[in-house]
C-alpha cells in the first residue's frame, strides 16, 4: 500500500517536472524561432518582453510586446540594430513610431540571410538585448517535435 502511494508521488512529480519542462520550452527563443510574429517577422524573447523584427526593403522594425501579446509602449524608448549580412555590417538607429513600434531606416534584403543584435531601452526599464538570425529559424513541425508544447501565453 505505502508503496503505491509512493509510486503515485512520484508519477505526479515527474508529470509536473514534464509540465513545466514544456511550458518552459514554449518561451525559450529555440521555440520562438519556430513560429512567425504577427507582422510576418522573426520573434525572440527579451526579459519581460517579446522583440518582433520585421525586415523590409527600407526600413527595420522591431515590435515590443509583453508574454500575453498585449503591445507594449514605446514612448521614450531608445534603441538600435547592429545588422551582419554578408560581409556587409550595418548600425541602424530605432526611433519610437508609435503605439509598440521601433523603427530604423536603411537598404535590407529579406531575402539575405543576416544576423541582427536588436538593442531596446524602454523608459524605465533595463536595456534588453537578444540576437536574430535568419538561418536559425527551423520549421514548426520539427520545433513542435522538440518541445511536445503549444506556445501559450494567457497563463502568465
Amino acid at each position: 500500500m505505502k508503496s503505491s502511494r509512493l509510486f503515485a508521488m512520484v508519477a505526479g512529480v515527474s508529470v509536473s517536472a514534464l509540465l513545466s519542462a514544456g511550458l518552459a520550452y514554449a518561451h525559450s527563443n529555440e521555440y520562438l524561432a519556430t513560429i512567425t510574429g504577427p507582422h510576418g517577422g522573426m520573434v525572440r524573447m527579451v526579459g519581460p518582453s517579446h522583440f518582433e523584427l520585421v525586415v523590409t526593403p527600407a526600413a527595420l522594425q522591431v515590435y515590443v510586446t509583453d508574454h500575453g501579446d498585449n503591445a507594449r509602449s514605446v514612448e521614450g524608448a531608445t534603441g538600435s540594430v547592429m545588422m551582419l549580412s554578408g560581409k556587409s555590417k550595418q548600425q541602424i538607429e530605432l526611433q519610437p513610431k508609435g503605439g509598440n513600434l521601433m523603427e530604423g531606416a536603411g537598404s535590407f534584403s529579406a531575402d539575405q540571410t543576416f544576423k541582427a543584435v536588436v538593442k531596446i531601452h524602454l523608459a524605465g526599464q533595463q536595456v534588453g538585448q537578444v540576437m536574430f538570425d535568419s538561418s536559425a529559424k527551423v520549421s514548426l513541425q520539427e520545433g513542435a517535435a522538440m518541445s511536445g508544447a503549444d506556445h501559450h501565453h494567457g497563463s502568465h
